[in-house]
């Protein structure tokens, strides 16, 4: 009983995740879609050593702004942890960089693209919330500044992939 009940209630989350991550695909072949996938997560590739040189600037101002802050450690800690992860992004690009375009791609590429999305802007989002609250009015401005830039940027550049732009912001 309780294995059909799981899976009565399992489907239909299973179903909206899947759908989630194709969106923009409606009334494609799985060929289609496969093809235009590609080109979608080639236009974000192109675009990431911008994307990650912005992530990596940003938290060093951070990291300047917050300098002797009440709340200095925890800016440190966040953004020591949007610094790695912009550099690891930086440096798989660069691996990667002389790779040809793929003709096609999987639901695979889209997953891996949600998941830095909501890394980043959780590690984003995390800033504010440890930080606000004892923030000076300067250091409020450039959090707000951050925050509204960081979420506009980034869901700007993750458009061709819907499911992380909308992650992302």
């Amino acid at each position: 009983m309780q294995k059909m009940f799981s899976a009565h209630v399992a489907a239909p989350i299973v179903n909206l995740y899947d759908r989630f991550l194709r969106l923009g695909e409606g009334n494609q072949t799985a060929e289609e879609a496969e093809r235009i996938r590609a080109v979608r997560l080639a236009v974000v590739g192109a675009s990431t050593p911008w994307m990650m040189a912005a992530n990596l600037c940003n938290a060093i101002l951070t990291v300047f702004a917050f300098y002797g802050s009440p709340s200095a450690t925890e800016v440190y800690v966040i953004c020591g942890l949007i610094l790695t992860v912009a550099v690891y992004t930086s440096l798989s690009w660069w691996r990667n960089r002389k790779r040809g375009m793929r003709e096609r791609a999987s639901l695979r590429g889209t997953v891996r693209a949600v998941i830095y999305a909501a890394i980043l802007s959780g590690l984003w989002a995390a800033l504010d919330v440890a930080a606000y609250h004892t923030a000076d009015e300067t250091q409020r401005m450039v959090l707000i500044a951050l925050t509204v830039g960081m979420a506009g940027g980034g869901g700007f550049a993750l458009a061709t992939i819907p499911p992380a732009s909308i992650v992302f912001c």
